[in-house]
C-alpha cells in the first residue's frame, strides 16, 4: 500500500493505492464498502480526508529495486493517469 498527497483545489488531497489480496477472489471484494471503511478509519484515527482509494491487482504497486513500496513512483503513475 502507498499513500501520498496530490494537489487539489483547496490544498493537498490524500490518495491511497493498495493491492488486492491473492487469497480473496475479486468477485468477493466489495470496493464501495472497503472504501467507506478506510475513509471512516482515516477520518476517525488521523483526522484526514481520503480523496481516492485505488485497488490494484496483486503486484501492481510500484516497488524499488530492493522491494520496498515506492510512493514516489505510485504518485507519478497516478498523476500521469495510469490508474484510471
Amino acid at each position: 500500500m502507498a499513500a501520498f498527497a496530490v494537489p487539489g483545489e483547496d490544498g493537498e488531497r490524500l490518495v491511497v493505492v493498495a493491492e488486492k489480496s491473492t487469497h480473496v477472489p475479486t468477485g468477493q471484494i466489495e470496493i464501495a464498502s472497503m472504501t467507506a471503511a478506510v475513509r471512516t478509519a482515516l477520518a476517525t484515527e488521523h483526522g484526514v480526508a481520503l480523496h481516492r482509494l485505488i485497488f490494484l491487482r496483486a503486484g501492481g504497486v510500484s516497488r524499488t529495486s530492493s522491494g520496498k513500496v515506492s510512493r514516489a513512483a505510485c504518485r507519478r503513475r497516478y498523476l500521469e493517469g495510469e490508474f484510471r
